[in-house]
């Protein structure tokens, strides 16, 4: 056929479905590829994805070759085969050796969509749906275009998955391909098979590795030949052929192929179906004489996912295990008619005995019930019936344990280990309402009846009771210890808002207490600390920042704090400025006085700037004025109520202290502050000079020391005797002074008459 009259349709990974199903359908031209269905993440999810070579995606030149292999240009390929069908490299999907073909050899038409990954002859472990060849097969002769062949021609390509994942021993895979060869036949006696060996395989080993079923590559390239031979079928056999089988010629240097690896195979593939295009037409193959029989111990699965177990007898022969067989210690029971496991529960009889087969198609022991009466089979491995009226809690055959009472399952409470359980039909119940007794019960996940104020079940709490009655009371309300913790609760249901609890307001959601987290309520803001209460303050520091909750218990927010306020620290008492919620620097006016902060904290004695000026705070933090003396050195700060530094003329001060001068005489009078020690740093000064003697202030004469005001005590001046009282103010009118009556007139004047 010339290359013109070729058409190829060849998808790289994947056809779905409805495409597949309008290719299969179309009428297809020469050398056309019906595509593997399986998709790439099948594939890697199947074969696992390993690293691949750097070359295992690129491809040898290629050249069409085709015209020269005639002998199949009017006849339909079907490949069945595994993931080298599909043309999988390790990581990715090429071009398999079967889809090159086509380079390599002309036909009409490449059924390649019947290989899948993973696919073995003889079907894997136990599964619902194992990927073997009788499925293969099935799709195959269920395939419209394959029921429509006249001459089809059949090219099978499998065995590696047997090798590297079944348990299946070597005679039963055999076997599995003899059955289906034999099925293909049966459903077109016209059809004309290849075979293909396995190409390689480095899985956990080499060519003489033996793996799970007992064999090695060598031996499966053995057995699948002796089978193919045995039907007249020509078979590829790779030794036979000069190609790179090393782990570099494989994409992921275990089993499958480079690209380029696969064009090879191809080529040769193609040369082994023209040099063997006699069996088209000479009707060479036939059926085999040769039934295979299981080559060693062990299990074995058919294509359903029932499970045979190969046993071996006194005399060293071989054989399907039948009825009570046991396998490392453990008791199964296989039919003796299908010698399949037993997968259905029930009894089953053998050498007049009675025995009872689990779901596991295991022979159980100890107690079961059957048909409402609970036997026993024994618990020395004997296995076989003895009847039982037994009470209590007991241990089933299949593990379990349930109530029995005099033989029968028991339904209704019972006293086990100090708690109340609930059985139904002998088995123990949980997570369950109960009535009884008139009465609501409820089992947990112990099956135990519950008991406790607050028992929460599905997020509603429930009290039943704390008297070991165990029935149920109601809805509680509180701060209760529930199954999940403490949670508040009213009539039963888990609360969110405020709540009052030993003296303090805490906030939950769905009944937890909320902590460090600001809450909105009654249009109002709150806050609750650490410890989950509603703080309140003039100075609650949240985050660095003073915010004042109110100290007269309704703990709303009022804003950020400002002023004098205490917030605990370490420093004054415990108090520090505020501004806005932030700890002050400067000067503030408070209590009569202005004090100087840094950071919040109030500063006790040094020098201060401010507003271009300089000032002095005493030992108690307060600005001073008047005439100071500080470290030896005399400064005037006046005694307006501006408290800056003054020249001693009062003029303002601007240049260093170092350069400050208090020669100039001063000519203040009065009562004046100057931080002395004694009555608040007030003394009386005349024309600048301590005063001593009487002087008239606020309304009253006051007697005066070296300008300290004088308390209690007798004065003399201007030639009279004076009594100055407690606060140091001239008395007047009769008063008794040390138990003696004394007059000192009314009229203002004062002294003793």
């Amino acid at each position: 056929m010339g290359k013109v009259g070729k058409q190829l349709l060849i998808a790289g990974v994947v056809l779905g479905t409805s495409s597949m199903m309008t290719l299969m359908s179309s009428n297809v031209s020469a050398d056309t590829v019906v595509p593997a269905q399986e998709s790439l993440a099948t594939t890697q999810s199947l074969e696992g994805v390993k690293p691949t070579a750097a070359n295992a995606d690129q491809k040898a030149p290629e050249k069409d070759t085709s015209d020269t292999k005639q002998a199949f240009a009017d006849r339909n390929l079907w490949t069945l085969g595994d993931s080298l069908s599909v043309g999988y490299n390790g990581s990715t999907v090429v071009d398999s050796w079967s889809v090159n073909l086509h380079k390599n050899m002309d036909f009409k038409t490449l059924y390649n969509n019947h290989a899948h990954s993973g696919s073995q002859i003889s079907g894997t472990t136990q599964s619902n749906d194992p990927i073997h060849f009788t499925r293969t097969v099935s799709e195959v002769t269920a395939d419209p275009n394959f029921k429509n062949e006249t001459n089809p021609v059949v090219v099978i390509e499998l065995g590696v998955n047997d090798l590297n994942y079944s348990a299946n021993n070597l005679g039963f895979v055999q076997q599995r391909l003899v059955d289906n060869i034999r099925a293909l036949r049966a459903a077109n006696p016209n059809i004309v098979i290849y075979g293909v060996l396995p190409f390689a395989d480095y899985l956990n080993g080499d060519f003489d590795t033996k793996h799970s079923g007992g064999y090695s590559h060598n031996d499966m390239v053995k057995a699948l030949t002796d089978v193919y031979t045995g039907f007249g079928i020509p078979v590829l056999n790779w030794d036979n052929y000069k190609i790179d089988r090393s782990p570099a010629a494989l994409g992921d240097k275990t089993v499958h192929p480079t690209a380029e690896t696969y064009q090879k195979m191809s080529a040769i593939v193609a040369q082994f179906l023209e040099d063997h295009a006699n069996v088209l037409t000479d009707g060479s193959e036939h059926d085999t004489t040769a039934n295979y029989e299981a080559t060693h111990v062990g299990w074995q699965y058919l294509d359903n996912g029932d499970a045979q177990y190969v046993t071996k007898g006194a005399d060293g022969k071989l054989a399907l295990a039948s009825g009570i067989t046991k396998i490392n210690g453990v008791a199964y029971w296989f039919d003796p008619e299908t010698h399949n496991l037993v997968k259905q529960a029930g009894e089953v009889t053998q050498d007049g005995k009675t025995y009872y087969v689990g779901k596991d198609g295991r022979l159980q022991q100890n107690y079961v019930i059957v048909d409402g009466q609970v036997n026993f089979y024994g618990d020395n491995n004997t296995y076989y019936k003895r009847y039982s009226d037994k009470s209590g809690y007991l241990q089933m055959g299949d593990g379990t344990w349930k109530w029995i009472e005099n033989g029968q399952p028991y339904t209704g409470f019972r006293s086990y280990y100090g708690a109340y359980y609930y059985f139904v039909n002998g088995e123990r119940q949980e997570n369950q309402w109960v009535s009884q007794w008139g009465k609501t019960y409820y089992v947990g996940a112990d099956g135990r009846s519950v008991q406790g104020k607050a028992y929460k079940i599905n997020g509603v709490a429930y009290d039943f009771g704390t008297d070991n009655t165990f029935y149920l009371r109601g809805g509680e309300s509180g701060y209760l210890n529930t199954s999940d913790g403490w949670r508040w609760l009213e009539n039963g249901q888990l609360y969110t808002g405020f709540r009052m609890y030993y003296g303090a307001y805490y906030y939950f959601i769905n009944g937890v207490r909320q902590e460090n987290k600001w809450v909105k309520e009654w249009g109002n803001t709150y806050y609750v600390g650490a410890d989950g209460r509603s703080v309140q303050g003039d100075a609650y520091i949240i985050d660095g920042v003073a915010y004042n909750f109110g100290t007269n218990g309704t703990f709303n927010l009022r804003g950020t704090a400002s002023g004098y306020l205490y917030d605990g620290s370490k420093y004054n008492g415990g108090y520090r400025w505020y501004e806005d919620g932030n700890l002050y620097t400067g000067f503030r006016y408070y209590t009569g006085t202005y004090y100087w902060f840094v950071d919040g904290v109030r500063q006790n004695a040094g020098w201060r700037e401010a507003w271009g000026n300089k000032y002095y705070t005493d030992a108690s933090g307060r600005a001073v004025q008047g005439w100071q003396t500080i470290n030896g050195q005399r400064y005037f700060f006046g005694n307006d109520g501006t408290y800056y530094l003054r020249n001693a003329d009062g003029s303002k001060f601007t240049g260093d202290l170092s350069d400050y001068n208090s020669n100039t005489n001063s000519t203040k009078s009065g009562y004046l502050y100057d931080g002395s020690q004694y009555n608040g740093g007030y003394r009386w000064y005349e024309n600048g000079q301590l005063y001593t003697g009487f002087r008239f202030y606020m309304g009253t004469y006051y007697w005066f020391v070296d300008g300290v005001r004088q308390n209690e005590g007798w004065r003399e001046a201007w030639g009279y005797k004076y009594y100055t009282d407690q606060n140091g103010r001239a008395v007047q009118g009769w008063q008794t002074i040390d138990g003696q009556r004394y007059f000192f007139g009314n009229d203002g004047t004062y002294y003793l008459r």
